[in-house]
This record gives structure tokens, C-alpha cells and sequence, in this order.
């Protein structure tokens, strides 16, 4: 050490050895999940737009048979409500919509025919009790 002292280099006390940082583990990639799930094909063609229109059709052929003559406009609306819904099955779309479809016209046809049945047989007895049709 005398030797570096007097050759005028400092004396260097040795540098600290970096801890020994453990590394960090790499997260695993999480795996795929493939689907097990049968779906449904998908078409967006003319089946789809009938079946759509089909389910709103027997929806509102439902609603109109609450307004008594506005029921003649319900049994319209659930027969292009069936005829919707057979288009719909022809163009390739056989989803619960289609089928969503066909059973609310079944059903807001039978009600409406009921109800403007109904309506006609009212206005038969009001025309005989009033004696509209007495000459």
C-alpha cells in the first residue's frame, strides 16, 4: 500500500456488491377458453328481418285486442304475423325469435277474433234492444 501512496494514487475502498435481488416471476398467459357452447348459426338475411317482424306483429296484434274494434286491426297484424314467421322459417332462421314470433300471433289472433266477436254480438243486442231494426 505504500508503493500506491506514494505513486499518488488514492486509495479506493471497494465498491458494495449489489444485493442479489430475486427476479420477478413471469405471469403465466392465461389459457383460451374455447367454447363448448353449440350456437346458432347466425343470418342476417331476409329470415332474420321476418322473424323480427313477425315478433313485433304478434306483440301489437296482443295489445290491439284490448281496444275493441281495433281488434279487426290485430287479426291483420297476427296473420302477417304468421305469414312472417313461416318466411322467416323458408329464408333459413329458425331462432326463438321466429318461434317468439309465431306464438304471440296464435295467441293475439285468437284473442282478437274473440274480442271482435265479442264486440259484434254487443252491438247486435244494443241494435235490438234500441229497436233499430223494427220497421
Amino acid at each position: 500500500m505504500e508503493n500506491e501512496k506514494s505513486k499518488g494514487i488514492p486509495n479506493i475502498p471497494s465498491v458494495p456488491k449489489t444485493p442479489n435481488i430475486p427476479k420477478i416471476p413471469k405471469i403465466p398467459e392465461t389459457p383460451k377458453v374455447t367454447s363448448q357452447v353449440q350456437t346458432m348459426p347466425t343470418n342476417d338475411g331476409q329470415g332474420k328481418n321476418w322473424a323480427n317482424a313477425c315478433l313485433v306483429l304478434g306483440i301489437v296484434s296482443i295489445v290491439f285486442c284490448v281496444f275493441g274494434y281495433g281488434a279487426l286491426l290485430g287479426v291483420i297484424a297476427a296473420i302477417i304475423g304468421l305469414v312472417g314467421s313461416s318466411k322467416a322459417k323458408k329464408g333459413g332462421y329458425k331462432g326463438g325469435i321466429q318461434t317468439a314470433g309465431f306464438v304471440c300471433s296464435i295467441i293475439g289472433l285468437v284473442l282478437c277474433a274473440l274480442v271482435f266477436l265479442y264486440c259484434l254480438i254487443i252491438l247486435g243486442l244494443a241494435a235490438s234492444f234500441l229497436g233499430a231494426f223494427s220497421y
